[in-house]
């Protein structure tokens, strides 16, 4: 675990790993992945060539309701507890609840334009796919 630092922004770095109900995490991990491209396959694609698809604007934004994620989100939430700890807060203390997640399917040469979530105090961030060269992310 570590935290950087950019003030007033706190970004906390955690190994997560990939919670594996059936001890076949390759399967489990393909299931997922398969699950939220069959979402952005069921929607209106993105307006820009560029653009990769996001859940949040097609209707699929709460993913951590879905029963094949909740392993996935019981994880976070561990997590976030850590954090707020390191950050020396009690978690007891705090109501903890998931407002929103979606998945987010981008091929070479697309992305994720700057965007901010306003709804949340936290945000969190978990690939589970992606290539040597991609998944890079940067915070304004």
């Amino acid at each position: 675990m570590k935290s950087i630092n950019i003030f007033p922004l706190t970004i906390f770095c955690a190994p997560i790993g990939f919670p594996c109900p059936e001890n076949d995490p390759d399967k489990s991990r393909s299931q997922l992945i398969q699950q939220i491209v069959a979402m952005r396959d069921q929607s209106e694609p993105p307006t820009s060539e560029i653009a990769a698809w996001t859940g949040d604007v097609r209707g699929h934004e709460f993913l951590h309701n879905e029963p094949a994620f909740i392993p996935l989100f019981e994880a976070f939430e561990n997590s976030v507890e850590l954090y707020l700890q390191q950050m020396g807060l009690d978690a007891s203390q705090l109501n903890l609840y998931f407002t929103r997640s979606w998945g987010v399917v981008a091929t070479a040469g697309e992305r994720v334009n700057r965007h901010a979530h306003l709804q949340s105090h936290l945000s969190l961030v978990y690939y589970l796919q992606k290539p040597a060269s991609g998944g890079r992310i940067a915070f304004l």
